[in-house]
């Protein structure tokens, strides 16, 4: 619903809770990265990781982020880590870190790999603000359409 200061406060009450808790950390850097407070979202990322969260969608936020941050060098990097994996990657989060390095095609490219895939992750896809710079394009519509989701 895009209430990042309702969701930041939120969250760290529950960090006081269990300040070691992986998810709250990861889930906070996306506030953060959200309100465009990208040193905050890396450190929080930093802690998801530190705490247990080694799992590709924590990459995709922090190469994400550094893509908006300017840091195009780490954003490549984790990409092609995710793109050389040897574990499951949804192509749907894979077009988050296309779309932050202002790639377009890539990301349509993955997103319909997602839709063939019936990837999970497209459920999120009308609402999630990793994919606002894509949704002025007429196939971000199409897809929506495709899948059934209101425009």
């Amino acid at each position: 619903m895009r209430r990042y200061d309702e969701s930041i406060e939120v969250l760290k009450k529950g960090l006081e809770l269990e300040p070691d808790f992986p998810g709250a950390h990861l889930e906070l850097g996306r506030a953060y990265a959200a309100k465009a407070m990208y040193r905050e979202a890396i450190a929080e990322y930093q802690l998801a990781n530190k705490f247990g969260d080694l799992s590709y969608s924590l990459q995709i936020y922090l190469g994400a982020t550094n893509a908006k941050m300017g840091q195009r060098e780490q954003a490549l990097s984790i990409l092609k880590q995710l793109q050389t994996s040897s574990s499951y990657v949804s192509p749907a989060e894979l077009a988050i870190i296309y779309a932050a390095l202002d790639r377009p095609e890539e990301a349509f490219a993955s997103l319909m790999k997602a839709y063939a895939e019936h990837d999970l992750w497209l459920q999120g896809l009308g609402v999630e603000p990793n994919y606002d710079s894509l949704r002025t394009d007429p196939r971000f519509a199409d897809l929506m359409h495709k899948i059934g989701l209101p425009q």
